[in-house]
């Protein structure tokens, strides 16, 4: 379900075949085989976890949360 969501194939990783021992197998071969995209998809995968899921972009999806909810219980208050 989720990896796909977080993994942009050829771009933070390589998506393999459900349930396909074979297609994994490649994946893994073509990334120990290809230094290149070893150094390509690495950096991709690090940027992309940093700016999505870093601790100031946390923050700031429940300091979101948090600003609505209260926004909610003053209107309700009112």
């Amino acid at each position: 379900g989720g990896i796909p969501e977080i993994i942009t194939n050829n771009v933070t990783g390589l998506l393999s075949e459900l349930k396909s021992p074979e297609s994994l197998e490649i994946s893994i071969e073509r990334i120990l085989r290809e230094k290149n995209l070893y150094a390509k998809l690495s950096s991709n995968a690090h940027i992309h976890a940093r700016k999505n899921y870093g601790l100031n972009e946390y923050r700031k999806k429940w300091e979101d949360v948090f600003l609505s909810a209260n926004s909610s219980f003053a209107k309700a208050a009112v």
